[in-house]
């Protein structure tokens, strides 16, 4: 599985937990933070071999971020926004499939849900899953700060270790160990020191084994439930690295590129979707496989024509703009 591949297969992940009540515990929270650490390989991929540290390298990184980031989440507030009134004006309880679904509270609210930097608090989001995607957008902006060199890498793994650590491994600490800024950016750290130490790494790539190590240690939820909520959410870490180090030197083809593209658009889109199936096949709201098989089916085509049809070529537009300031 190349890495768009499995990018994708994350997204499916955290849509399949979503929306399907009968979804074993564990993958969705290996898959965002795996997330984390793939985004902080890339990030010292591209800082160390493309933009640089120089004030202009610094400015092309950050306007980069922003075109990836922000057009096709764009699309999905406003999609979002859609929903949102259609759920009001049809009674769809807002909780149904994600408790963050809601109108902004405050100006804090609306300005996190504008501009995804995670300064600003709220806990109603008109993307349901953008949450994780603003201590993305954070961890971008501190980006510059710690891939300049492997022991800045180390030196930020051990502080957000000690962070993790300070907020115990235990059921109660999840959600703050989980969503808080400093203790995600643990993964996300973690990725950087791959990107510093691959040569070392891919001396032990094997892409089969590490997918199936990594599904394999989705299943010791059923053994031991509490497990995911303390240990595993780290454990999950070494098999996303393992996966991650051994597509270091695979070519991704052009339905690999397409399936990475899609599975941004599938991350913020999936809730937002499964509102609207809701409403239109009236479920009884109980997360049937139906009801997931229905949704996660229309949120990717739903993706694709965004991603084929208003993303890409609004990124190229924009990224032709930016060479000729």
């Amino acid at each position: 599985m190349k890495l768009g591949s499995f990018r994708f297969f994350l997204a499916f992940l955290v849509s399949i937990s979503h929306l399907w009540a009968g979804m074993i515990h564990g993958p969705a929270a290996y898959a965002v933070w795996g997330f984390y650490l793939i985004s902080g390989y890339l990030m010292g991929y591209v800082l160390n071999e493309n933009y640089g540290f120089s004030k202009n390298g610094i400015k092309r990184f950050y306007l980069n971020r922003v075109i990836r980031i922000y057009p096709g989440y764009i699309i999905s507030l406003v999609i979002g926004i859609f929903i949102y009134k259609l759920c009001i004006n049809n009674s769809i309880p807002l909780n149904a499939l994600n408790p963050e679904f809601g109108k902004p509270n405050g100006i804090q609210g609306i300005l996190f849900n504008l501009t995804l930097i995670p300064i600003f608090q709220t806990s109603s989001l008109l993307v349901p899953v953008s949450q994780a995607l603003g201590l993305e957008v954070g961890f971008y902006l501190l980006a510059p700060l710690i891939v300049t060199n492997r022991y800045c890498a180390y030196l930020a793994i051990i502080i957000t270790a000690g962070i993790n650590w300070k907020l115990n491994i235990d059921l109660d600490s999840f959600g703050a160990r989980y969503s808080g800024y400093w203790s995600a950016l643990f993964a996300f750290s973690i990725g950087i020191a791959i990107y510093f130490n691959r040569n070392f790494f891919s001396k032990y790539a094997n892409l089969k084994v590490a997918m199936f190590f990594w599904i394999l240690h989705c299943l010791v939820w059923i053994y031991i439930p509490s497990y995911p909520w303390r240990y595993g959410l780290y454990i999950s870490l070494i098999f996303t690295g393992f996966v991650l180090v051994s597509n270091c030197n695979v070519k991704s083809g052009n339905l690999d590129l397409l399936l990475g593209d899609m599975s941004y658009i599938v991350y913020l889109l999936h809730t937002t979707v499964g509102y609207f199936i809701l409403l239109l096949f009236q479920f009884d709201q109980q997360r049937s496989f139906q009801f997931f098989a229905i949704s996660y089916v229309t949120t990717c085509i739903l993706s694709y024509a965004i991603v084929v049809i208003l993303e890409r070529p609004l990124q190229n537009r924009l990224k032709n703009y930016m060479k000729r300031l």
